[in-house]
């Protein structure tokens, strides 16, 4: 689970870019799937980087899904 100060880092960065328990449903062809606990939608390489700088500092696993 995600503690407040990576709850509050999230939103402070990526603002309205990023959704706490979504459902991924939503964004699947088939429309299945539960939610996930955090979903991050970066806009730049910048963001990605960020995002995957502080998740490893924390030791927060993550998965990268893209349409490439």
């Amino acid at each position: 689970m995600l503690d407040a100060d990576v709850r509050k880092w999230l939103k402070g960065r990526f603002e309205d870019r990023v959704r706490f328990d979504e459902p991924m449903s939503r964004h699947t062809s088939l429309g299945v799937g539960g939610a996930a606990e955090v979903m991050v939608f970066p806009r730049t390489r910048e963001d990605v980087m960020a995002l995957m700088a502080e998740a490893w500092q924390r030791r927060i696993p993550y998965l990268v899904l893209g349409g490439g």
